[in-house]
């Protein structure tokens, strides 16, 4: 019965092929005697007339029978295209949510890393400031102190430039500056008649407690007599 239900083409074919059957029968059975002298040929006539219209019939069921088939067809291939294009769409979603994920443990990670790093630099601060003239060469010197307020590091080496109207004069560097260590410095006007500079840039070089080189930077000057010197980075 389900068979008959899916393929309702097939069985109306099947019914209209037992009612003609039928239909030649009520028609012809009765005089079939009349037709055992025809000749071979006559007969072939006779059963291509009878069966001709049945033989159409079925021609044109297989074609429709074809078409549904064809449609079918088509419509199981535009839902596997929109099946594929929803997990097209899926993957690339899941994709692009793998990528901000990555993106996110980047991140992440370049912040621990920076928070690792930050844990491990030292804390420099210059203090002092106090200015000394020297008589005979008539020179203003300003001494300061380095202090190491964070972690060890190693190489500690203070550079000053960009600049021709200040020099450093004393330490420039120390192999080792561990927490409160302090290096002491001067720094010295070239002009003795000015009490003015245009700024410059000290430079502090180090190695940090995890092996790493980095650099500290501040801007100096000479402001009305006083040495100034500012963080920068």
């Amino acid at each position: 019965m389900k068979w008959f239900t899916e393929n309702k083409l097939i069985s109306f074919g099947a019914l209209v092929t037992i009612a003609y059957g039928v239909a030649v029968w009520v028609l012809l059975g009765q005089k079939l005697g009349d037709y055992e002298s025809l000749s071979l040929n006559e007969t072939g006539d006779f059963l291509a007339g009878v069966f001709g219209p049945l033989t159409l019939f079925w021609l044109i069921l297989g074609y429709i029978q074809q078409g549904q088939e064809l449609k079918q067809n088509s419509q199981a291939l535009h839902l596997q295209a929109e099946e594929l294009k929803n997990s097209v769409a899926q993957q690339k979603e899941l994709v692009q949510a793998a990528f901000q994920q990555l993106d996110l443990e980047r991140e992440k990670l370049k912040a621990d890393h920076a928070a690792l790093k930050q844990a491990n630099n030292p804390r420099f601060s210059f203090e002092g400031g106090a200015s000394s003239r020297n008589d005979i060469e008539g020179a203003t010197y300003w001494a300061y102190e380095l202090k190491n307020y964070g972690r060890d590091c190693q190489q500690v080496l203070v550079d000053l430039t960009h600049t021709n109207e200040l020099e450093l004069h004393g330490n420039v560097g120390t192999p080792h500056l561990g927490p409160q260590g302090a290096m002491g410095m001067a720094f010295r006007m070239k002009d003795p008649a000015r009490d003015t500079s245009a700024p410059g840039t000290l430079l502090v070089r180090c190695i940090n407690a995890l092996g790493e080189q980095i650099v500290a930077t501040y801007s100096v000057e000479v402001s009305e007599g006083r040495l100034l010197i500012n963080p920068t980075s």
